[in-house]
């Protein structure tokens, strides 16, 4: 895709989102007008578009939820089966984008009361931060306990990788620097949580977040080059250049 064509189509993705606390008919209807770009400028949409039911979902799961830390396998299964019969009607958006903004909320309420639970954490204790994610494609957990599992290792990964240079190597005390890394530990949890407070709060926002990903999952299964933007997004990305014209 030419960056001529990439910045057309990021531009026409910044249009028409509202704001309100709940989807629009324009913001259900651009889901039609995002097609109708690509049907017009893709060389491969004819070829590419029957299968999109078959890509849809993993791009749009490496959308919302890149890291893995919020959708489950059980929350899946039912939005997987839902787009297997993908559509650009309306009718079919509406549903998709309303099961989607309620699948997400719930993951965010459960990564919450996940975090919350976390108390002290032994750092002596025998632990691997390794992740498996075969062949490169996207890894559903399969419950809660795993879900834990996986919070756990990945704030202890940032907390840790922060101490790369040894600087801990001078405390010789086991309780103490327990204690150390707890308190950091917390600051990493506390982080992640006034994120997911902050989307919880601001039900717009959420409404923006679960359409950027649909149309950026739509936009992916065509070339994994093109994006959507909100619209400030797009105006921070195209603002550099009109500025060189």
């Amino acid at each position: 895709m030419s960056r001529k064509l990439f910045l057309s189509i990021a531009f026409l993705l910044s249009v028409g989102v509202s704001s309100g606390q709940n989807f629009t008919t324009d913001q259900y209807l651009l889901v039609q007008d995002v097609d109708a770009r690509f049907r017009d400028v893709h060389i491969d949409y004819n070829d590419l578009r029957p299968t999109l039911n078959n890509r849809f979902m993993e791009c749009l799961l490496m959308q919302i939820d890149a890291d893995g830390l919020y959708f489950l396998k059980s929350d899946s299964s039912g939005l997987a089966e839902l787009l297997m019969d993908f559509s650009t009607e309306i009718s079919f958006t509406k549903k998709a984008l309303n099961t989607l903004l309620e699948s997400y909320s719930n993951a965010l309420m459960r990564s919450k009361t996940i975090l919350d639970s976390f108390q002290f954490i032994d750092f002596y204790e025998p632990d691997s931060l390794f992740f498996e994610n075969p062949l490169g494609r996207y890894h559903l957990l399969s419950g809660e306990s795993e879900l834990k599992r996986a919070w756990l290792h990945i704030l202890k990964y940032e907390l840790l990788s922060q101490y790369l240079n040894d600087s801990l190597v001078e405390c010789r005390d086991q309780n103490a620097l327990n204690g150390y890394l707890n308190d950091g530990f917390q600051e990493e949890v506390d982080r992640e949580l006034c994120f997911i407070d902050l989307l919880l709060s601001d039900p717009q926002r959420l409404v923006d977040d679960v359409l950027k990903a649909y149309l950026g999952a739509y936009a992916c299964c065509f070339d994994p080059h093109s994006q959507y933007h909100l619209p400030e997004q797009s105006e921070q990305f195209l603002s550099p250049k009109k500025e060189s014209h």
